[in-house]
């Protein structure tokens, strides 16, 4: 019994690997001090710093657990809970939101 538990588990920890991997890249954004913008169809976050402004791609979550740019077209960006969101309309007339990530800034 003991064995077939820890085999159980050493395989949910594998499976749960990849995705700690993917959101170790990004981070979530915050609502203050942030501007978005829509360039080349995405959404950005922008900010300025001492070479002039930057801009970053705005991701959501997929519904398969990768990152995807954010769609300015079937998107919009709302502020819940102190965090960023995405929102699109899903197949079932139903509001659908996922938090918005940028890259990690490196320090």
């Amino acid at each position: 019994m003991l064995t077939r538990l820890t085999l159980v588990l050493a395989a949910a920890m594998i499976a749960a690997a990849p995705a700690a991997a993917d959101t170790s890249k990004f981070q979530k954004i915050p609502t203050k001090g942030v501007t978005f913008k829509k360039k080349m169809g995405y959404w950005t976050e922008c900010y300025y710093s001492g070479t002039g402004e930057v801009c970053t791609t705005v991701y959501a979550r997929a519904d398969n657990g990768k990152f995807k740019p954010a769609a300015v077209g079937a998107t919009k960006l709302v502020k819940k809970q102190n965090e960023t969101m995405v929102c699109y309309w899903g197949s079932n007339n139903a509001e659908i939101c996922y938090w918005a990530y940028s890259p990690r800034k490196a320090n």
